[in-house]
């Protein structure tokens, strides 16, 4: 997923748009992914073959430019496009930070497999650093049925726990 903003930033030049109007007009494997013609795909395979080629010439440099496009989404308040470019940059910590102000927005549109499948990508000892990720993921994990993950995470939580409220809200889920 790109835009002539977030090309300029990665690529570190100005003329972004007409390269992409360019590739546009020579039908050159993008694909538009809204209306307004900002938003762009490259076809699957072509995806594939870049990034052979980008692992093959410039391997040390992926998590560098994986951090620079965790930044310019962060900016532009993409969030979960922030938090899977911090993940591939192997910034967890940044990454954990993402997962914990997207959950709810992720939740409220019923976006619960893709919830799980970031919460996979912590250890429980990553989620109970912070309480309220922990507590919502809690009760994903409960919807979700998959209760063995749920209760653990809780216990976890409760082995850290010293604050009186956070005990009863851990006894409630207990219960």
């Amino acid at each position: 997923r790109f835009n002539a903003p977030l090309c300029n930033i990665m690529l570190g030049i100005e003329h972004s748009q007409e390269i992409i109007e360019g590739l546009e007009r020579n039908n050159m494997f993008i694909i538009s992914l809204d209306n307004e013609r900002n938003w762009f795909r490259y076809h699957h395979l072509f995806t594939s073959l870049l990034q052979q080629r980008l692992a093959f010439k410039f391997k040390e440099r992926i998590p560098e430019l994986h951090t620079i496009a965790s930044q310019w989404f962060e900016k532009d308040d993409q969030l979960v496009f922030a938090l899977e470019h911090a993940l591939e940059a192997g910034n967890k910590e940044k990454a954990i930070g993402h997962f914990a102000t997207v959950i709810n927005d992720l939740f409220e549109s019923s976006k619960y497999m893709t919830i799980l499948q970031f919460g996979a990508m912590f250890s429980h000892d990553e989620i109970v650093k912070n309480v309220e990720l922990c507590l919502n993921y809690f009760w994903i994990l409960y919807q979700s049925g998959d209760m063995e993950q749920a209760e653990n995470l809780i216990y976890k939580l409760k082995e850290q726990a010293t604050d009186k409220a956070l005990m009863s809200m851990i006894h409630i889920c207990i219960n």
